[in-house]
């Protein structure tokens, strides 16, 4: 049921929202994303220090974040939503402004690496 519903007779408040959100999902997402963990681990010889630690620094601020959200009032995102779809849509437009500015020559392109630019470059090991 959604608390969208008008008939709902509670709505949780406070921090017994908590305890409405959806914890098989998030402990589902905890298990893959621990999966991935594992994985990078792996990949990196037994040492957390690469990839695994800043994976799940990163993961570990999701999922505050996630749930930060979660205690946000419904009726919030609702009214938000008009606002947020105004600015996606100026952003998208402001793509394609600067993507003509840059066809047309006014703005110049970023400098992009080629590969002749990488011959001799063996600073990651790949060469």
């Amino acid at each position: 049921m959604s608390y969208l519903e008008y008939s709902v007779k509670h709505v949780p408040t406070g921090l017994r929202k908590i305890l409405h959100l959806n914890w098989p999902l998030t402990i589902l997402l905890a298990s893959v994303a621990g999966v991935g963990f594992l994985m990078l681990y792996s990949v990196a010889g037994g040492s957390f220090t690469p990839w695994a630690e800043p994976q799940m620094k990163r993961f570990a601020l999701g999922l505050v974040l996630m749930i930060a959200v979660g205690m946000v009032p419904i009726w919030m995102w609702r009214n938000l939503a008009g606002v947020a779809y105004v600015g996606t849509v100026l952003l998208l437009l402001g793509v394609e402004f600067f993507a003509a500015l840059d066809r047309i020559g006014v703005v110049p392109a970023a400098t992009v690496r080629t590969d002749e630019d990488y011959v001799g470059d063996d600073a990651c090991g790949l060469l």
